[in-house]
């Protein structure tokens, strides 16, 4: 039975599809989304709408005590954004051809129903195509066990996570139930820039970050970060190879050309397992023109594959349009400046270029967030030459990055690891649990978010995290993302696993510094390798730079955490005396 789009749904009609909703794989064992969706619905049939505001529904679905203030107590607004996923992703899969959709537009909590309009309806998968894909992506390929606070991350990043370095291991998921989604996944290379281009910075590595972040912002679409995407261009693989290498679905490729003072652009959406051409569109615009060109670009890509543009999405789009290509040229120089962290004249450089950011555009959060965290992680590693005074402004950098953009993950995380140096452990998780859920698919997000989920003994919670950073940069040298999971891998005891990818980080020439020589000490101490503990130990007075190790433990939320390395390091006589006494001139 069809309706017109503007009726709206009768209360019998709509009360079924909320008890299809609530009995979906979407939120199968999501028990606190479920009585979200269930209050909010009731109020609406009751004509309370007027009432639903976050105070209310904190008292009635989260148990907050009266007086509860939901503008420092987020966990309505968190709550709300998984709730807006979960429905978006049954509309996806498995209600493609429900009759009522039920949706929580952003800026409330009033729900949106409706009957489905037939214009609007999302394909249905026919096992044809791009469909026949999107449905072979839906299938129950890959389960996930979490921990508890890691329960409230899953949704988010990517329903249907992989194993950490155990790909071939079956894993147990939510209250018994199988994952049945996966993102479509997507590379974009860098483009292919004609010689006679006279190239504008944005158009280096600008135009494919931007692209990049855009399509981030699609909860459909898993992409791969651009350190991975270099490295396949420069191995001159081909679609099949990129999608063995990366393990993605699509290939974005793109051809600039110049004619005068205009730009020709070609881009190809390319289906990797067959190298068949899914789309290729030319697109012509003056060089002046060039964001509004990239937001077209983006548009287009997403519905190429298929995936509904969220307002998420858009939002990022109008983010990007609000800053000139020269700004947004120079914020991506700064961040492929950035690391590795432990590399004195990269840092330089990096701080330079974010404060070159700020100064020509204030209210981008960007050069605010990249300043904390060149400044915080120098302050924490004992790199400054003036660590109280790099860490304050450090702080004050992430806090006017959140100010500015609250939806940017990595403002939330540069507040996060700006907390933490300042010894705010509980503020800098309440940031770093909030940071993946806005930048499901920036792998530094990831990243850091599990090592400071670790470094709160919430180990469970953390392994899907840096899997998935993993996943989505997994080429990248000189990311910090192999030696967080060795990190992460080291606190959940898994000291064989850690051990090997922190000596894999060494030899592909991955960062480096006296912290992973302690994690990789420390992990052979645990596997009764006393010699080779010793032995990495000595090396520690090699780096260029001494790390007070008590202060890099003074990171840690939960001691217990701290002690397993110290403890470690104790076990094959570790003495922080002798390293300082070493490295005396």
């Amino acid at each position: 039975m069809s309706h017109p789009s503007l009726e709206p749904p009768s209360r019998k009609d709509i009360e079924a599809q909320l008890a299809r909703l609530l009995a979906s794989d979407s939120f199968s064992g999501a028990s606190r989304s479920q009585g979200f969706l269930r209050f909010i619905v009731g109020e609406a049939l009751a004509s309370r709408e007027d009432q639903l505001g976050g105070y209310k529904i904190g008292l009635a679905v989260f148990g907050r005590p009266e007086g509860f203030d939901p503008q420092t107590d987020p966990i309505v607004r968190v709550e709300a954004g998984r709730l807006r996923r979960r429905l978006e992703h049954h509309y996806l899969t498995d209600g493609v051809e429900d009759p009522v959709v039920i949706e929580v537009p952003k800026g409330g909590y009033v729900p949106s129903l409706s009957y489905r309009s037939g214009i609007d309806a999302p394909p249905k998968p026919s096992g044809a195509g791009l469909d026949g894909e999107l449905e072979e992506a839906l299938s129950p390929r890959r389960r996930l066990a979490v921990g508890a606070l890691g329960l409230v991350l899953l949704f988010v990043l990517g329903l249907g996570a992989w194993r950490l370095l155990r790909p071939d291991q079956p894993v147990e998921s939510i209250g018994g139930s199988e994952a049945t989604y996966r993102p479509i996944s997507v590379v974009v290379l860098p483009f292919d820039y004609a010689t006679d281009v006279d190239r504008h910075p944005f158009l280096d590595d600008g135009m494919v970050e931007e692209l990049i972040d855009s399509l981030a912002a699609l909860p459909a679409a898993e992409v791969v970060a651009l350190g991975s995407a270099k490295r396949v261009v420069a191995d001159q693989l081909t679609p099949r190879e990129i999608a063995r290498s990366l393990g993605v679905d699509y290939v974005i490729r793109g051809d600039v050309r110049q004619e005068q003072t205009r730009l020709r652009i070609t881009v190809s959406v390319i289906e990797a397992s067959t190298s068949r051409i899914r789309q290729s569109r030319n697109y012509d615009a003056k060089l002046e023109n060039i964001l509004d060109l990239q937001v077209e670009i983006a548009r287009d890509v997403a519905s190429s594959l298929a995936v509904t543009r969220t307002a998420d999405f858009e939002r990022r789009l109008r983010t990007s349009g609000e800053r000139s290509s020269e700004v947004l040229a120079l914020y991506h120089q700064a961040t492929q400046l950035r690391d590795p962290p432990s590399d004195p004249v990269r840092s330089r450089l990096a701080e330079e270029a974010y404060r070159r950011v700020i100064e020509l555009d204030p209210e981008f959060a960007g050069g605010h967030a990249g300043l904390a965290y060149v400044l915080g992680l120098r302050s924490w590693w004992g790199l400054s030459e003036r660590p109280q005074a790099d860490s304050r402004e450090a702080l004050q950098s992430a806090r006017l990055a959140v100010e500015k953009d609250p939806d940017f993950g990595w403002a939330q995380m540069s507040l996060s690891i700006a907390l933490n140096v300042a010894g705010d452990h509980d503020g800098s998780l309440k940031a770093a649990l909030r940071a993946p859920l806005l930048s499901p698919s920036d792998p530094y997000v990831l990243a850091f978010a599990g090592i400071f989920q670790a470094f709160a003994g919430e180990v469970d919670a953390a392994i899907p995290l840096v899997r998935s950073a993993i996943r989505r940069d997994p080429l990248s040298v000189r990311t910090p993302v192999r030696n967080v999971a060795g990190v992460v891998l080291f606190h959940a005891g898994r000291f064989e696993e850690a051990l090997g990818i922190l000596e894999e980080n060494v030899r592909l020439g991955g960062p480096d510094g006296p912290h992973m020589a302690y994690y990789r000490a420390g992990s052979l101490a645990r596997l009764g390798r006393v010699e080779e503990a010793r032995r990495e130990l000595e090396k520690v007075s090699d780096f260029p730079y001494v790390l007070d190790i008590q202060n890099f433990l003074s990171a840690f939320r939960e001691p217990r955490e701290a002690r397993e390395l110290w403890d470690s390091l104790e076990s094959v006589g570790f003495d922080p005396e002798a390293v300082a006494v070493a490295r005396a001139p």
